[in-house]
C-alpha cells in the first residue's frame, strides 16, 4: 500500500492502493517510500526517540471493492497488450475463471471482461491477501517488512475519510488535493450488490467499517 513522508511538516501518509495515488504523487512535500523503506524508517524514528505523527486517507469499504472490479475487469482489460502482460491481480483471478497464463491473450481479455462482480467477490476470500489493491485498509496500520512478515504498529494520528473529509485533509497536510487524475465512472456502488456480495465483503472488510463506514446486510438501498 503506498505510504508517503513529508520531510518539512514531519509527518507520513499511508493511502491503499486507487485512493488519491496519483494526486499524490503530484504533491511538491511529499517523498513515496516503500514498504519497506517505510517500515525501516519507524524502526530508526523508535530508535532516535524520534516522533512523527501519521495521517491515513481511507475510503468506503464497499465503493472500494466496486471500483478495483471497473478497474480490473472492465476498464484495464482492453488496454493490455501482449508487450504489458497483465497486472498481478488479474492473475490472481485466472484459476477461477478456468483460464492460464498460457491461454490465448485474447481469450484472456474476453473472459475478463465477462466477469461478473459477484465472480469477482467469490474470489476475494481467497486472493484478498495476495494484492495490495484487495488488501483490508486496516492493514496499513501494520507495514510489512516481507509479504509474510508485519512491522512495527503504526500509531495513527487521524485518518480522513475521502468522500467527505478531503477539505480538512487539505488544510491539515498542507496539500493541493484539487489535482485529482482519475474519477469513478462505475455509478453508485449499491447497484452492485445482493445479500451474498454484502455479505462476503462485510466478512473481508470488517474492521474498515471501523473507520466511520456503516455496514448495510440489505441487498440494496438504490
Amino acid at each position: 500500500m503506498p505510504r508517503f513522508i513529508h520531510p518539512e511538516r514531519n509527518y507520513y501518509l499511508s493511502t491503499s492502493c486507487k485512493v488519491l495515488y496519483t494526486t499524490l504523487t503530484k504533491q511538491a512535500g511529499l517523498q513515496e517510500l516503500s514498504n519497506v523503506q517505510f517500515a525501516r524508517a519507524l524502526l530508526f524514528d523508535a530508535l532516535r526517540g524520534h516522533r512523527r505523527e501519521h495521517y491515513m486517507f481511507v475510503r468506503n469499504p464497499y465503493d472500494r471493492v466496486v471500483s478495483c472490479f471497473a478497474d480490473k475487469f472492465r476498464r484495464s482489460p482492453p488496454q493490455r497488450t501482449p508487450d504489458t502482460g497483465w497486472q498481478t491481480c488479474q492473475v490472481l483471478a485466472f484459476p477461477f475463471l478456468g483460464l492460464s497464463e498460457q491461454d490465448d491473450f485474447e481469450q484472456i481479455r474476453e473472459r475478463l471482461l465477462q466477469t461478473t462482480f459477484i465472480e469477482f467477490v467469490r474470489m476475494l476470500p481467497a486472493i484478498y491477501r495476495e494484492e495490495p489493491h484487495f488488501y483490508p485498509q486496516h492493514f496499513m496500520l501494520h507495514p510489512r517488512l516481507k509479504k509474510r512478515i508485519a512491522g512495527p504498529r503504526i500509531r495513527l494520528k487521524k485518518w480522513y475519510r475521502i468522500e467527505t473529509e478531503l477539505k480538512d485533509a487539505a488544510r491539515d497536510l498542507g496539500l493541493d488535493l484539487s489535482i485529482r487524475t482519475q474519477k469513478s465512472d462505475h455509478g453508485h456502488a449499491d447497484e452492485y450488490y445482493d445479500s451474498e456480495s454484502r455479505a462476503i465483503v462485510n466478512g473481508i472488510y470488517q474492521r474498515d467499517f471501523d473507520f466511520g463506514y456503516p455496514m448495510s446486510t440489505a441487498e440494496s438501498t438504490a
